[in-house]
């Protein structure tokens, strides 16, 4: 069983976990909640079963209220999502491995610890970041709550078999701070689907890219693709910040000589999440003209061939903790 306490749409290394556990004669269950649309390497597998949880929402109700109403609202979402997983983990055939993303941890690796000792199945934990750094974020470091998810996030990590991470640094930490061994780094890689795209088709793939998101007139164009999960630890400011810096550039630039002309830029800001609208609101005030900015989800599809028809890719990820390698 895989399990992802997040959207398995936008979960590409739980997606890349299962699918390789399949492709190798293993039987997957990934359990994760509902949302984008998986690629179909997954979908059509006929070794890969897909289950999808409603997703307790409660807090984001709270997101501009007092912490306080945001920690109760956290703790009933937190109840409400324990028995949502422990109720999909126990209807699955019994698994021989529980293979558990963190964060989020709390409840994630309570639940799977108790599953896997009720069904006798071996966990194992891939460390994407810290769940209470991210906490952290909102509520302060030396709030009560974080503390807690820290000692819940150490404590139940202790207590699993085998442990993967995403860098060398964070393993040092886990031996080093939570005293948890033999951890193994385990990169992020592309999918073979990222691939380099020839030049007409790039230009084709590009086109119909620009009329879909009603850029018009792109003739020579600077395209940049920026991959995000609209999560609270990636800086959006950068890029409105960097808007606002490009178009005064260009036009000193320009104003220097009058038959200079500077290419005009397409940003395309991929993904959803839960600070797109907020984004795309402050964006709307900018006086934008030669910096095109667009939002989008796209399908698992077309997001590789997307990606290889760019000029630069730009990723405004910060590590909350630090120590995690984002994949993008």
């Amino acid at each position: 069983a895989v399990v992802v306490m997040g959207d398995l749409g936008r979960s590409p290394r739980m997606q890349y976990h299962a699918h390789a556990l399949a492709e190798s004669g293993v039987d997957v269950d990934l359990v994760g909640y509902k949302g984008a649309p998986l690629p179909k390497f997954l979908t059509a597998h006929p070794r890969v079963a897909v289950h999808r949880l409603d997703e307790a929402r409660w807090r984001y109700q709270a997101s501009r209220r007092s912490k306080i109403v945001y920690g109760v609202l956290a703790v009933v979402d937190a109840l409400r999502a324990s028995g949502r997983l422990l109720g999909a983990l126990m209807r699955t055939p019994r698994p021989d491995l529980l293979l558990v993303q963190t964060p989020p941890s709390v409840p994630t690796l309570q639940v799977a610890w108790l599953v896997s000792r009720l069904r006798g199945a071996r966990l194992v934990i891939d460390w994407h970041n810290l769940g209470y750094s991210i906490l952290a974020l909102r509520l302060g470091r030396r709030h009560l709550a974080v503390r807690m998810a820290r000692w819940f996030e150490q404590h139940t990590g202790r207590r699993a078999h085998a442990h993967l991470c995403v860098s060398r640094g964070f393993a040092r930490f886990l031996a080093d701070r939570f005293k948890i061994r033999d951890v193994r780094v385990l990169y992020d890689r592309p999918a073979s689907a990222f691939v380099p795209v020839e030049r007409t088709e790039r230009e084709q793939i590009r086109q119909a890219l620009f009329s879909r998101l009603e850029i018009r007139g792109a003739g020579a164009v600077g395209f940049i693709v920026c991959p995000t999960s609209w999560t609270a630890d990636e800086d959006f400011d950068v890029v409105i910040e960097a808007v606002q810096y490009l178009e005064d550039r260009i036009r000193g630039w320009e104003a220097g000589h009058a038959s200079r002309r500077f290419t005009d830029l397409v940003i395309l800001v991929t993904g959803d999440g839960n600070r797109r609208a907020e984004f795309e609101r402050r964006f709307a005030g900018l006086p934008a003209r030669r910096v095109r900015l667009r939002t989008r989800w796209l399908d698992p599809e077309d997001y590789p061939r997307i990606v290889g028809s760019a000029d630069l890719g730009l990723c405004l990820h910060r590590s909350s903790s630090g120590m995690d390698i984002p994949m993008k």
